[in-house]
């Protein structure tokens, strides 16, 4: 999606303007609008100007969202924009409470654990429209008294506002070679408050600490999903407060129900506590094959460790002066491989934690950093980084090369020039996984290095050249290196200047505190690391280039920075690939700032502009079968393709050309596609095709998880519709569902014509687009 403001405005102006002559100029005045549409948002439709339809809405409220198991709870219910106001009711868990005549019951006192429970009404008028109400129903404290252990002890421990500090230790017991065993111990605190639950743990003995503070938000979802949204809580990256919805890799909110991240201990039942006289400690001997136990140990491994995803599977508590102190808790001990008499190693985790500020814990809130010592060195060198336009830096994944601590050794010196050369992507038996770049004013080249795991020529390290090369003041080319041409070749044009594909060197100087200094050069080089590990990503990717976007805390290697009075040279952060299986950092040295050329000279000098297509004539279409076999298929002139599945629909001058596309997409259309699927048989017995045409399309405005959010995507189709309302194409409502935000599609047709168009998209970067013939897609309700 285009991010120039203006130019939309315009854009979007100048498709209005279109949609309307072509309407007014082609329709009977006195004929009803049949697809309203209101692109400005005023409400009324630009075509006919009536009031849009306002879609009917419901909404459930209530004072608080937590209740005992003997209390009542009063809500209001409101259904608007319809008459009819009754509504229907469901629970995400049947048999806890009802909502009945505005007030809400518990079904069921006699629970044992505390439930949560989502109640969804839907408006009778339109099933669509629907609100959630999640609710926690606090279950009944079991009263009793085991030794020095009381229920009123446990009701104190369970108060909201908890302190627990203590060790994590991970075991591995190697049964075949003992010498391998090993245990790995882990400090950890955890403060909770109300809607409130910082955490923080590091390795003993390090001091790289990861920590999060997270809090409960305003309620998210809908349905069984739906909760309070959790928030994450940090300083910025401009050493500003900051807090934004955590989200799972799908993008969709995560909630602090899931999360449990409050005290569960008040749930502990003093009834199923014994005492071990021996070691002095109270034992919780649960019934293993009780859900609700169960659930309670999970629920205090998330809510009492930082880190742990586990169940404790035994627990014990101390008691000193008529007040619990600690706890002391086991996971399973786990063999492998499972089920063999001798197993080759057992793992296993233990827990110990000293309770303190029971009902007087503050969670902490950040504050902003304040400028330290140097901090005006590393101020200075940034903001010449921001200004330079022209620099050398050398990113070396450490997962394949070892780590330096000098600043100095990752230093490039340019290559001797030479004339009418280019650097051609090839492989070498030797070479150093990363990524090295050239930066200049106007064209950045970069070379990425890889390794294979096997080669025949013994070459395993493969080189790749690209970049990115400015053509004027409001567009750049993305290029790659062309065997064919033997020249740099532009594949995309990409609105915008060079700079906006370069790290921005936009961050806070006050976020990293000064360790010291070192010398490289003859040059003192002064040494920074990051305080706000929480945003190593967002700084990262300020940063550097290579793997930034997947930057993370690390308990194993610091983010580090390192600069002079020339400006940054070398920026070191952790990344984790693959959910934690691929973990590395990546050092990245800068060098020739505000001097740097090209590693050689003529580079350039046969250049191949990237020029975007009008029409699909000016294209190629992948696949194509004359007679819809893959043994014939072919690359084949698009004009040929689309008139075979299309005949002469496609010499009409509302038939959807390439540039409908590229003015909603950018140059991001990959295709055209040839396809073809079995559609009938005719009297004789021969098959009927449906022949189509299809395309891809990546968006790049997306989150870390490659997902957009549905303002995107309304934002994309709504410019799509407007670009083809000028031929004619009306939205297919009957071919159109978009209820499922993971699952959506969205057809256009243009019945004199007899084109169709469907839209496909699943909640990620890509939209996938066919070109039909009318009727050749019935959505599947």
């Amino acid at each position: 999606m285009k991010t120039n403001s203006a130019k939309r405005s315009i854009a979007l102006i100048l498709a209005l303007c279109m949609v309307l002559v072509l309407v007014f100029a082609a329709c009977d005045p006195d004929e009803k609008c049949t697809t309203h549409v209101d692109l400005d948002g005023d409400g009324k439709c630009d075509v006919c100007g009536v009031d849009m339809p306002k879609p009917v809405t419901i909404s459930i409220t209530a004072e608080k969202d937590t209740i005992n198991y003997d209390e009542t709870l009063p809500v209001t219910v409101t259904v608007e924009n319809a008459e009819d106001k009754t509504y229907t009711v469901s629970y995400s868990e049947e048999g806890v409470v009802t909502l009945s005549n505005g007030v809400i019951s518990v079904v069921n006192p006699e629970m044992t654990l505390d439930k949560f429970v989502v109640i969804t009404v839907t408006a009778t008028a339109d099933k669509n429209a629907t609100a959630s109400l999640p609710i926690t129903i606090k279950a009944p404290v079991q009263e009793g008294q085991v030794g020095e252990l009381t229920s009123d002890m446990l009701v104190a421990l369970g108060n909201s506002s908890i302190t627990a500090t203590g060790v994590v230790t991970d075991y591995y017991i190697d049964h075949n070679q003992p010498f391998n065993s090993s245990n790995t111990a882990y400090d950890m605190t955890v403060k909770m408050g109300d809607g409130q639950w910082y955490g923080e743990w590091n390795a003993q003995g390090s001091a790289d600490v990861i920590s999060d503070l997270y809090v409960k938000g305003d309620v998210v979802g809908s349905g069984s999903s739906a909760g309070h949204a959790l928030e994450s809580v940090f300083i910025n990256k401009d050493n500003q407060l900051d807090s934004k919805q955590v989200t799972d890799y799908l993008s969709d909110a995560i909630t602090w129900e899931s999360q449990h991240y409050w005290n569960h201990l008040g749930q502990l039942n003093i009834n199923k506590f014994s005492y071990d006289a021996e070691n002095e400690v109270y034992r919780y001997d649960y019934d293993k094959t009780s859900m609700d136990d169960l659930y309670l140990l999970t629920y205090l491994v998330y809510s009492l460790t930082p880190m742990m995803e586990d169940t404790f599977d035994s627990l014990y508590l101390t008691v000193e002066n008529g007040v619990v102190t600690g706890m002391v808790a086991q996971t399973a001990a786990l063999s492998y491989p499972e089920g063999m008499k001798d197993p080759d190693y057992t793992i296993y985790t233990t827990v110990q934690i000293t309770f303190s500020d029971v009902g007087t814990t503050t969670v902490p809130t950040p504050a902003p950093y304040e400028a330290g010592e140097n901090t005006e060195i590393l101020a200075d060198a940034l903001a010449k980084m921001a200004e330079a336009d022209s620099y050398v830096f050398h990113s070396v994944d450490t997962q394949q090369s070892a780590p330096s601590g000098d600043a100095g050794d990752y230093e490039i010196a340019s290559a001797s020039t030479r004339k009418n050369a280019v650097l051609g992507n090839t492989t070498s038996s030797t070479g150093t996984v990363g990524l090295q770049g050239w930066v200049t004013a106007d064209t950045v080249l970069l070379c990425e290095t890889g390794k294979y795991d096997y080669a025949m020529d013994n070459k395993l390290y493969h080189l790749e050249y690209y970049g990115y090369k400015q053509i004027d003041g409001t567009y750049y080319d993305e290029f790659a290196y062309s065997s064919a041409d033997q020249a740099y070749v532009g594949t995309k044009r990409v609105e915008g200047v060079i700079s906006d594909a370069l790290p921005g060197f936009q961050v806070s100087a006050n976020l990293f505190t000064f360790t010291g200094t070192s010398t490289s050069g003859g040059k003192t080089v002064y040494n920074y690391v990051l305080q706000e590990n929480r945003i190593s990503r967002d700084v990262a990717m300020e940063l550097g280039i290579y793997n930034a976007e997947d930057s993370v805390q690390s308990v194993q290697s610091n983010f580090t920075i390192s600069a002079t009075e020339d400006g940054i040279v070398q920026v070191k952060y952790p990344y984790s690939l693959v959910d934690g299986l691929y973990v590395g950092y990546v050092t990245t040295s800068y060098s020739d700032v505000g001097t740097a050329t090209m590693p050689m000279e003529g580079l350039f000098d046969n250049y191949v502009e990237r020029k975007v297509p009008t029409s699909w004539a000016d294209t190629q279409t992948k696949y194509y079968s004359p007679d819809c076999s893959s043994d014939t298929s072919y690359e084949a002139p698009s004009d040929v393709a689309f008139k075979d599945a299309f005949g002469t629909k496609y010499d009409s001058p509302n038939f959807p050309q390439f540039t409908v596309f590229f003015n909603v997409f950018g140059d991001n259309v990959s295709g055209p596609f040839y396809n073809y699927t079995e559609k009938s048989n005719d009297g004789e017995g021969n098959v009927v095709w449906k022949k189509y045409v299809s395309i891809n399309i990546q968006v790049y405005d997306y989150d870390e998880n490659m997902q957009i959010s549905r303002e995107t995507y309304d934002a994309y189709m709504s410019e799509l519709a407007a670009e083809l309302g000028k031929l004619g194409f009306t939205r297919d409502a009957a071919n159109t569902d978009t209820t499922n935000n993971r699952d959506k599609v969205e057809s256009f047709v243009n019945a004199e014509l007899g084109i169709q168009i469907k839209v496909e998209n699943t909640g990620t970067s890509y939209f996938y687009i066919d070109i039909l013939n009318a009727g050749d897609f019935i959505l599947n309700r």
